[in-house]
């Protein structure tokens, strides 16, 4: 809703300060008066004083409501009388100063009085008399846009100015005075605009709303001509940085307004001006590096507008047609503008392929060759043509090729794509690993063999593509260290040899394909060789998958190689992701016979856990990942539910149950359960292979765990729980639509509900009875060991090691030394006498619980006076008799 601008004389007294200067309250006064309104005299003094006491400081912001009637007023009497002109130039030079403020804190209070200050001074523009005055108004408001954050008390800080402007109706005039604006005057009202775009994205969106951008797009045919004329590129910078800044902000902002969108520039005058100037700037550029620059940004406007929220038309108008016949005779470029600009070209032919007509397009005028022209690979060629800008190009090129031959593949094929590609990637390789254009070629190669087709795939290995790429694996598995772009590498060539392999599973390519899988396996295993990549090791896993089923006799291979082992110390350190790839290859093997002596011989880590040791921490690890209820010792808690987490309950109980879904069967997908169980199952199936193997290996439960048992209780079962499971979803769908089974029907689902109680039950059941074994057991240990100590005697040897330990230190004479030196020193701290006494006067009692050593078996006895002596006897104190004495008896006993 548009805001209605509110009388100056209401503004005025509504938020006029109460501390407003007295020149200024006398001011308004006579202008507002008609009968004093005419007083030349009596105004221009008044005016004169006020400009002499304002001085350079600036307006103060409790004045701005005074300010905007006396503009006003001079604005509207400046037609007729001349000399108020002068102090209309005058007050508009300083509203390029920030307005001042007494206290910080208005600061924060005076946002309505400068929205609405700024909004008049967006009305006051029209009201100009001359141009002089309107430059000068629109300098004023540049220079307090532009000035810097200095910190200053007493100004109105710069961010809370444009929050101001923000509120203020200022943006939405100025874009409407773009059509309208004289040619001399329009330039400095692009500064003002451009420093608002630039600082405020909700100014942005007004001026969006305002359909600046059609007037913009109107107004760079004038500036051009004006460009080329005077020789003055300032208007048409401007312009094109507005516009810019104004596709910018379409782009990035989410509050976008509603209405840009349906005012975009989609009319056939605006977009066939913005062709034609697009054009000729084009064909100008090749002989201005000034141009260039302009070429390069309004190039860069039409990639924004066309991937905006509200995009450009430009097929509609045949924009997208010359730019395509544009991009046809591109060439390696010779300068950084060229470089930018054959960039953006390709960016858009990116974003061309959406449309079908920009496809024929494309085909009929051969863009393919003229992009594989840009990789400077002549024929017959080996090498490509090298330039000082190819390097930063070659990038953009295979981005280019990646989205455009899915399209146009049969102008690829033609123009001998693939070879050029394998040049280039040979090419690069020799450069180094760590060149980035290596990654984009292998990036682009992927692509084009992901899609699957034959006549490229043809193509791609009569070139001899599996070689290359096997080769250049090789060649990364044998390095030191393998860094992340080396494993982004190695990622991308397993994912393009296992399209290839699933094309052709011939003996040799798998034979190749098995030697890598093994040197990649093993290279993964060394702990301290680098922090592998999860993305490698699903895409190695993937590429296992394709290879080991391809034929029972690659499986046979890979068995006997030892590939099960590497396999299984794989999942031992991998994490979530890799794991539920590998545990399905594993899944897979068990099949094979020969898979199970394998498993079942494997050790961890620490060589004391086995397969199914690792089997149940797998399958622990992903119940406390998705929240199911165990009880602290691993038992099932829920016996109504003991398989179900917290995403499977949500969707099972709080969301409507549909007839083609099943939370159950979804909880199976992305989940290492299904196929722990069906490892499980397969190795019971296939006992009497450990029946070979059982003198020499243990084998199943022997060596597991009492936690490993438990979880084993629910790995066994789980096929039933999720049957019990889906025949409850079975029982809510029914109900949920109204159905009451009768007879046989509900008994059936009746019956099936209470077997998977029954059999939640039963497995808890099962599950204490082993804890209570294992208490059992360690209650039995406890009591044989403490016998063991009871019946070893202990005590006398300990008492016999106290003594030999006494006998050691008393025999040391640094010991005995070190105890009288520490005894000394505990009797000099004792004979410290009270502060200003004479020491020959005093004596100490010592404690009686003392370790004093005695000499010649002496007992010293100090015996007091009666304690109750006769009053008439006593004689004065005694300096001496300060201290009660007791008596000491010194024994010959020395604990050392």
């Amino acid at each position: 809703m548009e805001k209605r601008l509110e009388p100056l004389d209401n503004f005025a007294m509504q938020f006029r300060g109460d501390t407003s200067k007295t020149k200024l309250k006398k001011l308004r006064k006579l202008i507002r008066d008609p009968i004093t309104a005419d007083n030349l005299l009596w105004i221009d003094k008044l005016l004169c004083q006020f400009l002499k006491e304002t001085g350079s400081e600036g307006f103060k912001v409790k004045d701005l409501p005074d300010i905007v009637v006396v503009l006003e007023f001079l604005g509207w009497s400046a037609r007729e009388t001349p000399e108020y002109e002068k102090h209309l130039m005058k007050l508009l030079e300083m509203i390029g100063r920030p307005p001042g403020v007494d206290k910080f804190s208005e600061n924060l209070t005076s946002f309505e009085t400068l929205e609405h200050y700024f909004t008049h001074l967006g009305c006051l523009i029209i009201l100009m008399p001359g141009k002089e005055q309107i430059v000068k108004i629109l300098r004023s408001l540049h220079e307090l846009f532009t000035r810097p954050n200095r910190v200053d008390v007493s100004a109105i800080k710069l961010q809370y100015l444009y929050e101001s402007v923000e509120n203020s109706s200022l943006p939405e005039i100025l874009s409407r005075l773009i059509n309208p604006c004289p040619p001399d005057i329009r330039s400095n009202l692009l500064e003002v605009i451009s420093d608002l775009v630039k600082a405020s994205e909700v100014c942005c969106h007004k001026m969006l709303n305002e359909d600046i951008v059609n007037s913009l797009i109107l107004q760079l045919t004038i500036s051009y001509q004006k460009f080329h004329e005077k020789n003055t590129r300032d208007e048409l910078v401007l312009t094109i940085q507005v516009l810019w800044m104004l596709i910018k902000s379409a782009q990035s902002s989410g509050d976008l307004p509603s209405t840009w969108k349906n005012s975009s520039p989609q009319n056939h005058e605006v977009m066939t001006c913005l062709k034609n100037i697009f054009m000729e700037i084009v064909d100008d550029s090749s002989s201005d590096s000034h141009v260039k620059t302009i070429r390069n940004d309004l190039a860069m406007i039409l990639l924004g507008g066309f991937v905006a929220k509200a995009p450009w038309n430009l097929i509609k108008c045949g924009l997208a047609t010359d730019i395509i016949i544009l991009s046809k005779s591109l060439r390696i470029p010779r300068t950084q503008e060229d470089l930018f600009f054959t960039k953006t070209l390709l960016a858009l032919l990116c974003h061309f392929t959406t449309s079908p007509f920009c496809i024929s397009i494309m085909t009929q005028n051969a863009v393919i060759p003229g992009i594989l022209g840009l990789l400077g690979i002549d024929e017959g060629s080996r090498v490509p043509k090298r330039s000082s800008y190819s390097s930063q190009l070659l990038p953009s090129v295979m981005r280019t090729l990646s989205t455009l031959v899915p399209q146009l593949l049969h102008d690829f094929l033609e123009s001998q794509g693939p070879q050029k590609l394998l040049i280039m990637l040979e090419w690069s390789v020799t450069m180094g690993l760590n060149s980035s254009i290596a990654l984009e070629t292998l990036r682009t190669i992927y692509s084009i063999i992901s899609l699957q087709i034959p006549d490229c795939m043809m193509q791609f290995k009569a070139a001899g593509i599996l070689t290359a790429l096997v080769n250049l694996t090789n060649r990364i598995i044998t390095l030191e260290e393998l860094t992340l772009h080396s494993q982004t590498l190695l990622t991308l060539l397993i994912m393009t040899l296992d399209h290839l392999q699933r094309a052709n599973s011939s003996l040799s390519s798998c034979e190749d394909s098995l030697k890598i899988i093994e040197k990649l396996l093993q290279r993964c295993q060394n702990p301290e060789d680098f922090v592998i990549n999860d993305k490698l090791l699903i895409s190695l896993g993937s590429f296992t998958w394709t290879c080991v089923t391809a034929s029972s006799e690659a499986l046979q291979k890979f068995i006997e190689r030892g590939g099960t082992y590497l396999i299984l110390d794989t999942l031992d350190k991998s994490h979530r992701h890799p794991q539920n790839i590998f545990m399905g290859i594993l899944s897979d093997m068990c099949v094979n016979s020969h898979c199970i002596p394998h498993l079942c011989t494997w050790r961890g880590l620490n060589k004391s856990k086995g397969l199914l040791s690792l089997l149940s921490r797998l399958w622990r690890d992903e119940e406390r990942r998705i929240g199911v209820k165990r009880t602290p010792r691993g038992c099932i808690e829920d016996i109504e539910l003991p398989l179900m987490g917290r995403i499977q309950w949500r969707n099972t109980f709080y969301t409507k149950t549909i007839e083609n879904y099943s939370p159950t069967l979804e909880s199976w997908v992305g989940s290492v359960r299904p196929k722990i169980y069906s490892i499980r199952k397969q190795l019971l199936a296939n006992a009497e292979v450990y029946e070979i193997v059982r003198d020499h290996y243990k084998i199943l439960a022997e060596d597991l765990s009492p936690e490993d048992e438990i979880t084993l209780c629910i790995v066994d079962q789980f096929f039933r729980f999720s049957r019990g499971q889906v025949w409850g979803e079975v029982l809510r769908y029914l109900k949920q639509k109204g159905v009451n089974p009768l007879g046989a029907d509900g008994e059936m689902l009746l019956v099936m509900c209470q077997r998977h109680r029954e059999c939640g039950l039963y497995v808890r059941d099962c599950q204490e009875r082993i804890i209570w074994g294992q208490e059992k057991k360690e209650r039995a240990r406890e009591v044989q060991e403490i016998n063991r100590f009871r019946d070893a005697r202990l005590m006398a040897a300990l008492e016999a090691a106290q003594t030999v330990d006494f006998i050691e230190r008393t025999a040391d004479r640094d010991y005995r030394v070190e105890r009288k030196e520490r005894q000394e020193a505990q009797v000099n701290q004792g004979l410290r006498f009270p502060h200003g006494v004479i020491p020959s006067d005093c004596h100490r009692t010592y404690p009686e619980n003392w370790n004093v050593t005695t000499i010649f078996n002496q007992v010293h006895r100090i015996k007091t006076a009666p304690s109750f002596p006769d009053p008439d006897n006593v004689e004065r104190a005694s300096p001496r008799s300060l201290t009660p004495a007791v008596s000491c008896e010194f024994s010959d006993d020395w604990d050392y």
